[in-house]
C-alpha cells in the first residue's frame, strides 16, 4: 500500500472517531498573515536553512503565468478520505469531555477551545539554524533554560489508581516488570494489554511505561490514539507538546499522527495546517524516511483554491519550490518525489518543462546518488526498537553497529555539501535519533555531547561564534536530557555538572550536585568527593569544608570522603597540615579496621611528621587493627624504619612481625629477608628462588607458594548452573539475513572467539589440483560404482553400442543431399 493511501486511511480512522470532539485549544500565537495589525508575537521560524531555500527563476515566472491542467483533482485516496471524515461527522455524537478532567489535572490546561495545536507558538527545531535577529537574538545565549525534567512531562494524575480487578495476564505481565524492570519485552506486551483497557484504567500503566521508555515515540502515538477515541483532546495536545518541545522526539509515526490530528480539526483552516506542515518539515526534513509527510505537503499546496490567474500562479510557484525543496536532502524514495515532480511540470507547461527541470536534474542525480547509498547502510536499522541497559539479554550489539556505521557514514559528508552548518545539523539528527534508541546507555549520550563540543571548537578556532554557541547550547541540552533520564548514571552527572561549570554557570552546577547527594540509589561517597572537589576549584577551602559537614553527618559516607577532605587541606596554608592531621585523626576513630584508610593516613604521615610522632601513630594503629587487617602496617612499619631507624629498630619490627605471624616466616627464615631487602619493584632473588623457599609475592599478583596436591574433583561440568549461551548474529552492518539464518548464527559463537588453526585455502586447492587421486578399489566382476555385472548385462551393452543414432541420421541425411 502507498504512504498515500496509507495516510489517507490514518485520516479517515481519525475522523471516524473524533470528528465531534470539543474543540480545540487556542494558539498563543497568530500567523503572520493575520498578526499584522493585532499582535507582535514572532513569526514562526523559517523551516530550511537560507542556504537551501530555491530562489525563484525566470522559469518559476514563465510557468507561474501558465494555466495549470491537473492541479484541481484531488487524488483518489484523499478524496476518499475526505469522503469518510463527512461521514463521520455526520453521524457521531458528541462526547463529554470530563475524560480529560484528570489529565489536566497534572498538567497545565489548554487556554482555550477553538483552534488546533498551536503550531507558531512552537520554538524552531533544534537542528536549525538561528532565527533571524528581528524575531529571535541570532545566537541563544548559552545560559538559556534547560529542558523540564521528565517526570512532569506525563499527563497523568497520581490519584488514579490502578483497576481494582485486572485480568490474570496483566497481573502476571505487572509482576514481571516490577520483578525485573530490564524484561523488555514483559514492557511491551504490558503496553499492548494497557490498549485493551479503558483510558481511565490504562494511564496508570501508560505513566510506569513511559517512565521508564520516554523516547519511544512509536508507543507516544498508540497513547494519542487511545486519548483520541475517547475524545481527550485537551490531553492530546498537551502530549504532543510535551514530545515535541521537552523531549525533542524525532519519530516519523509521530509527526505523521500529528499531521493527521492537526488536518482533522483544522476545519478547513489552511493556514494552520501549513504551518503544521511547515513545522514537521523543519523537525523532520532531514529523516531518510519523510517521503510520505513531503508528498502528503504537495497535495496539500495543489488543493489549494485559486481565485483568478494571479493566485493560480501563486500557487504553481508554491508546489514548485516544494518539490525541489524535496529532492534536495537524500532520502528514502526520492525517486518517486521527482516522478511527480515532472509529471507536473510537464501537466503545467510541456513547452518549459524541460527548461525547469534540467535546474534541478543535476543536484537530483547526486542526491539520488547518496540517497541509495542511505538505503543500503539504514537497511538494518530499527527505529522502534525499546532500548534496554547495557548488559541485559535483550541488549542489541547489531543494532548499535549499524548505528555506528550510519554515523560513520555521515561524518563523512557524503551528500559532499560545502555548507558546514549543514553538515553538522545532519550528524546531529542521526545522533539524536541514536540516543533515542539507545537511551540507557550513558556511553551513547556523551558520544553525541562530544561531537557536539569538538564542532564548537572548530567553530570557535574558525571565528565563528554564532556556530560555537549554537553547537554548545545543542551539547548543554543534550546532557541535560541525559542526566534527567539516567539520575543514577554518576558519569552523566558529574559531566553534565562540569560543562555547566564550563559555562560559568556555579549555582547550576551545585545544585546537580545537591541532587545527586540527595539520591539513595548512588554513591554518596563518590558524589562527595566530586562535590569538595568543585567547591575547592569554585571557592576556597572554607566550601570545602562546609561539604565535609554533610560528610560527617552522613553514615552513607566511607573513608575514602575523609581521605579527600584532609588531602584538600593539606595545601591550603600554614594551618593546611595541621587540619589534614585532625581528619586523620577523627577518621582513624572511625575506620580504623578499614586498611585503605590507614593505608593512607600512614602514607601521608610518613612524608609530613616526625619520626617520633610517626612511630607513635604505628604503635597506636597496631594495637587497634586486628592482625588480620595490619600486615600492610607492618610493611610500612618495616619500610619505614628501614628507611629512618637505626639497625636495632629494624631488627625488632621484623622480629614483632615474626612473633605475630608465625605460620609466615615458619620454616623458612629468608621469607623474612626478602621483606627486610626489597625495596618497590626490585627483589634481591629470583623468582625461581623464592618459589623454592615458598615466598608469595603480593605485587606481582602471583603467588610462588608450594602448592599443594589438588583435590580430586569430578569431572562433570555443572549444567544446571550454566547460563544459556547466546551469541549476536555476527554479521556486517546493512546485511539483513533471513531469520533462519539469523538464528543459525546465534548458535555460533562470534568470530573473533576463533584463534585457530588457520588453514590457507590457496595453498590446500593448489595442493589438491597438483595430486592425481587415485580411482576407488572395485570388486572383480563390478563395474565403477560397485554393482556386479552378469554375461546379460555385457551382452545388453554390447548391443546398446552396435546401435548408433547419431551415425543413422547423419548417412539419411547425405543420401537427401544434392550430388
Amino acid at each position: 500500500m502507498g504512504d498515500e493511501t496509507k495516510a489517507a486511511e490514518q485520516a479517515t480512522d481519525t475522523s471516524a472517531t473524533e470528528a465531534t470532539a470539543p474543540t480545540p485549544m487556542d494558539t498563543s500565537e497568530e500567523t503572520p498573515a493575520t498578526t499584522a495589525a493585532a499582535t507582535t508575537e514572532p513569526a514562526p521560524a523559517p523551516t530550511e536553512p537560507a542556504a537551501t531555500t530555491t530562489p525563484t527563476t525566470a522559469a518559476d515566472t514563465a510557468g507561474a503565468a501558465t494555466v495549470e491542467t491537473t492541479d484541481d483533482t484531488q487524488p483518489k485516496a484523499a478524496a476518499d478520505a475526505s469522503a469518510a471524515a463527512a461521514t463521520s461527522n455526520a453521524d457521531a455524537k458528541p462526547k463529554p469531555a470530563s475524560a480529560a478532567a484528570a489529565p489536566a489535572a497534572a498538567a497545565p490546561a489548554s487556554t482555550s477551545s477553538s483552534k488546533p495545536l498551536p503550531t507558531s507558538a512552537l520554538p524552531a527545531a533544534t537542528v536549525a539554524a538561528p532565527p533571524p535577529p528581528a524575531a529571535k537574538p541570532a545566537a541563544p545565549a548559552i545560559t538559556s533554560k534547560l529542558p523540564a525534567p521528565l517526570s512532569s512531562l506525563y499527563l497523568f494524575s497520581a490519584s488514579i489508581a490502578a483497576p481494582a480487578e485486572q485480568s490474570e495476564r496483566l497481573s502476571r505481565l505487572d509482576r514481571q516488570v516490577t520483578d525485573n524492570p530490564a524484561d523488555v519485552d514483559s514492557w511491551a506486551q504490558l503496553f499492548v494489554e494497557a490498549q485493551k483497557l479503558g483510558i481511565d484504567e490504562a494511564r496508570s500503566v501508560y505513566k510506569r511505561f513511559f517512565t521508564r521508555f520516554p523516547y519511544s515515540g512509536r508507543h507516544w502515538e498508540l497513547y494519542i490514539r487511545h486519548e483520541m477515541r475517547n475524545g481527550n483532546f485537551e490531553a492530546v495536545e498537551q502530549v504532543f507538546q510535551d514530545c515535541f518541545i521537552k523531549l525533542n522526539l524525532l519519530s516519523i509515526e509521530l509527526w505523521q499522527c500529528y499531521l493527521n490530528y492537526v488536518s482533522e480539526r483544522t476545519k478547513g483552516d489552511r493556514q494552520q495546517l501549513r504551518e503544521a506542515y511547515e513545522f514537521a518539515l523543519d523537525r523532520m526534513g532531514l529523516d531518510p524516511n519523510c517521503t510520505a509527510i513531503w508528498q502528503e505537503y504537495i497535495q496539500f499546496l495543489k488543493s489549494e483554491p485559486v481565485d483568478g490567474e494571479y493566485h493560480r500562479g501563486q500557487r504553481l510557484m508554491a508546489v514548485r519550490r516544494a518539490y525541489k525543496r524535496s529532492v534536495e536532502h537524500p532520502k528514502l524514495r526520492i525517486e518517486q518525489l521527482w516522478r511527480d515532480y515532472t509529471e507536473y511540470e510537464q501537466s503545467v507547461n510541456k513547452v518549459i518543462a524541460k527548461k525547469i527541470l534540467d535546474e534541478t536534474s543535476r543536484k537530483y542525480m547526486s542526491v539520488r546518488r547518496v540517497s541509495r547509498e542511505m538505503a543500503s547502510v539504514t537497511k538494518g536499522l530499527n527505529r522502534q526498537l525499546l532500548p534496554s541497559p547495557p548488559g541485559s539479554p535483550s541488549e542489541s550489539h547489531m543494532q548499535r553497529r549499524c548505528w555506528k556505521a550510519f554515523l560513520t557514514w555521515e561524518m563523512g559528508n557524503p551528500t559532499g555539501t560545502e555548507d558546514h552548518a549543514l553538515h553538522v545539523r545532519r550528524v546531529l539528527f542521526a545522533y539524536q535519533q541514536y540516543c533515542h534508541c539507545f537511551s540507557m546507555h550513558p556511553d551513547v549520550w556523551y558520544e553525541a555531547v562530544t561531537y557536539m563540543q569538538n564542532e564548537s571548537e572548530k567553530a570557535k578556532l574558525a571565528g565563528d561564534a554564532n556556530s560555537c554557541q549554537v553547537w554548545q547550547q545543542e551539547a548543554l541540552t543534550i546532557l541535560a536530557r541525559a542526566a534527567e533520564y539516567l539520575p543514577t548514571s554518576l558519569l552523566i552527572g558529574f559531566a553534565f555538572a562540569d560543562m555547566l561549570e564550563a559555562l560559568q554557570q556555579v549555582a547550576e552546577a551545585k545544585k546537580r550536585y545537591e541532587t545527586l547527594v540527595q539520591r539513595d540509589d548512588v554513591d554518596a561517597t563518590l558524589v562527595y568527593i566530586q562535590y569538595m572537589k568543585f567547591a575547592r576549584r569554585t571557592g576556597d577551602i572554607k566550601a570545602v569544608r562546609e561539604v565535609f559537614k554533610k560528610v560527617r553527618k552522613d553514615d552513607r559516607c566511607g573513608y575514602q570522603a575523609y581521605v579527600a577532605s584532609a588531602l584538600l587541606e593539606r595545601g591550603s596554608g600554614e594551618r593546611g597540615a595541621t587540619v589534614c592531621g585532625k581528619i586523620f585523626e577523627l577518621g582513624l576513630k572511625k575506620f580504623a579496621d578499614q586498611e585503605g584508610f590507614v593505608g593512607a593516613y600512614l602514607t601521608w604521615l610518613m612524608h609530613s611528621s616526625e619520626n617520633n610522632n610517626i612511630r607513635a601513630t604505628f604503635e597506636r594503629i597496631l594495637q587497634t587493627v586486628s592482625p588480620d587487617k595490619a600486615k600492610d602496617v607492618w610493611l610500612k612499619f618495616f619500610a619505614f624504619e628501614s628507611m629512618f631507624g637505626d639497625l636495632n629498630s629494624v631488627d625488632n619490627v621484623s622480629s614483632r612481625r615474626a612473633a605475630a605471624y608465625p605460620k609466615l616466616y615458619e620454616g623458612a627464615p629468608c621469607r623474612q629477608l626478602v621483606d627486610r631487602y626489597r625495596y618497590m619493584d626490585l627483589w634481591p632473588c629470583s623468582d625461581t628462588q623464592m618459589e623454592s623457599f615458598g615466598y608469595i609475592n603480593h605485587d606481582r599478583k602471583q603467588t610462588v607458594e608450594v602448592e599443594a596436591a589438588p583435590a580430586v574433583v569430578s569431572n562433570v561440568p555443572a549444567i544446571a548452573r550454566m547460563a544459556p549461551l547466546i551469541f549476536e548474529a555476527a554479521t556486517k552492518p546493512g546485511i539483513v539475513c533471513p531469520p533462519a539464518v539469523q538464528q543459525l548464527l546465534r548458535c555460533l559463537p562470534p568470530p573473533e572467539t576463533f584463534k585457530g588453526p588457520m588453514v590457507n585455502v590457496d595453498l590446500l586447492l593448489k595442493e589438491l589440483g597438483e595430486r592425481e587421486l587415485p580411482p576407488p578399489p572395485s570388486a572383480p566382476g563390478a563395474d565403477q560404482r560397485g554393482i556386479k555385472r552378469g554375461p546379460e548385462d555385457d551382452a545388453e551393452v554390447n548391443a546398446e553400442a552396435s546401435v548408433d543414432i547419431f551415425r543413422q541420421r547423419q548417412k539419411q541425411k547425405a543420401k537427401t543431399l544434392p550430388t
